[in-house]
């Protein structure tokens, strides 16, 4: 399994840059925004092959192997990925200059692409692999916001998760509506423990967004409140989760019920 970040020389580059990778031809048919396209340099490209391209206003240009900067460009400048078959045409990645630091956020035919929404969460279960962290982390939906154009339209499914996703609130409503209108064709499948939804007026504004492709992956790890609210360490989250799948149901919202195998 590639790992989703790695290392790289950085040349011309002062803050963290948010960037769909393309190549020259790519971009001839699709048009990504310039300005958030990093030019990918493959091993046999020449400069001379197509020496305007650089006059052309990109977010950056990169290129897997150590090669000096070419000569007609003077923009922000990538190469030398430590671990180089980590990033491809396709990804969007994020680049964090002062630590030479390369992270993939979204992978061009991966079947594991997700939105991490949150690290918060209001529950806190035994076999957590993630425990929560309570700290202001809307930073991560501001990245998302500016991810959400750049991924391939033809994406069949997007997991969202967290942290608990409920807990953004209308926050969370604006993502999905942002990814139903600029991926129309993109399934979404919202990991959440399902007690948001015990509030009626919540599950009405997700069922008026109207996504065509929604699933919500709840667990229900018991059926009985003292085991389900042990396991997951929260008192009353039985029943909140129990009326949260009642009221999902009453508006026709699609419900994946998850458990956890014991052996």
């Amino acid at each position: 399994m590639l790992p989703l970040s790695t290392q790289a020389e950085t040349e011309g580059i002062e803050e963290p840059l948010l960037l769909k990778v393309v190549t020259i031809e790519e971009e001839a048919q699709r048009g990504w925004p310039l300005e958030t396209s990093a030019l990918w340099l493959s091993e046999d490209f020449q400069e001379d092959m197509i020496p305007s391209v650089f006059n052309l206003p990109w977010g950056a240009c990169i290129a897997r192997a150590e090669r000096g900067r070419p000569a007609g460009w003077q923009g922000p400048w990538i190469h030398h990925l430590c671990d180089s078959p980590v990033v491809a045409p396709g990804d969007v990645i994020t680049v964090h200059p002062k630590i030479s630091h390369i992270r993939v956020l979204y992978r061009r035919g991966a079947n594991s692409n997700v939105l991490f929404v949150t690290e918060r969460c209001n529950s806190l279960c035994l076999m957590c692999s993630q425990p929560p962290r309570h700290g202001d982390d809307s930073w991560r939906l501001r990245e998302l916001f500016a991810l959400i154009p750049l991924i391939d339209k033809e994406e069949q499914v997007l997991g969202v998760t967290g942290g608990e996703p409920t807990l953004l609130g209308d926050s969370l409503l604006e993502l999905i509506r942002r990814c139903g209108s600029v991926l129309p064709s993109t399934g979404l499948h919202v990991l959440s423990n399902g007690r948001a939804f015990s509030r009626r007026a919540f599950t009405a504004k997700v069922a008026a967004l109207g996504h065509p492709q929604l699933v919500w992956g709840i667990p229900l790890y018991a059926d009985t409140p003292d085991l389900h609210d042990y396991i997951v360490q929260a008192r009353g989250a039985f029943d909140e989760t129990v009326r949260g799948l009642y009221a999902l149901a009453g508006f026709r919202q699609t419900i994946e019920i998850r458990r956890v195998a014991s052996i």
